[in-house]
């Protein structure tokens, strides 16, 4: 609870990953992917209910090992690549309003690829989204590349750089500030999480983490890189339990 609003957090987690099969059990450092974003929740005291929205048998046995509520099992019909992540969402918020007869004033959704932001970045998603009436807030970090300087596509056999910037840029620093949406939070108003459905909202805030815990995980090298940070973490802190 925060400034006496209940807050849901739902975990998003369907089977079938075709990047990297079974990515939601991959190990990272030895533990299971989905393991962090479970543990991240859990030191969270912003957060009222946790609730996994999974079609994978292997993760529920996961959450449930965990001591993640995992009360039902997400139906077919939300659980293909066409659905989106608001459908999915909004159908965990219902199940467990109906369920635990109480209504939330904020949902937080954590995306399972992000296992490395903290639950401070969690914490002040939260706090952002309240403190400045926000319809709703997700998290971006600075990109590798900016889409003005040095992001180039290919449009009728030309290479052409994907955003004309309205001045000519001599050094990647003169480039106007973009970011990554980094899937690792989205907090919404519960209203405007029903009423919309997009996340670029009237008074959408942008939570901003830092590149090395914005990483989220989309192909193998992925992977690697994460374990690699764990691992040089855990080794610096002297923690065998990452």
């Amino acid at each position: 609870m925060f400034n006496g609003l209940n807050v849901l957090c739902t975990v998003c987690a369907r089977g079938g990953s075709k990047g990297i099969p079974g990515k939601n059990r991959a190990l990272i450092a030895g533990k299971p992917l989905i393991f962090y974003t479970f543990d991240t929740a859990k030191e969270c005291e912003y957060l009222d209910d946790i609730i996994i929205s999974t079609n994978d048998d292997e993760v529920i046995k996961l959450a449930k090992a965990r001591g993640i509520n995992v009360p039902f099992k997400r139906p077919e019909n939300i659980s293909g690549d066409d659905a989106s992540k608001i459908e999915v969402v909004r159908h965990a918020v219902e199940w467990a309003e109906r369920n635990y007869h109480k209504t939330y004033d904020i949902i937080v959704d954590l995306s399972i690829v992000s296992p490395l932001r903290s639950a401070e970045d969690i914490k002040n998603s939260i706090e952002l989204l309240v403190n400045e009436k926000a319809d709703n807030v997700f998290s971006v970090s600075p990109p590798y590349r900016n889409p003005y300087y040095n992001v180039v596509e290919i449009v009728d056999g030309k290479i052409k750089i994907v955003r004309k910037p309205g001045k000519k840029l001599v050094r990647r620093q003169d480039a106007p500030q973009v970011y990554d949406m980094n899937d690792s939070i989205y907090v919404w108003q519960r209203k405007i999480l029903f009423e919309k459905d997009t996340v670029f909202n009237e008074r959408t805030k942008m939570y901003i983490m830092p590149r090395e815990r914005g990483i989220d995980i989309d192909e193998p090298f992925d992977l690697q890189v994460v374990s690699l940070l764990i691992e040089r973490s855990a080794a610096k802190t002297g923690d065998e339990n990452v």
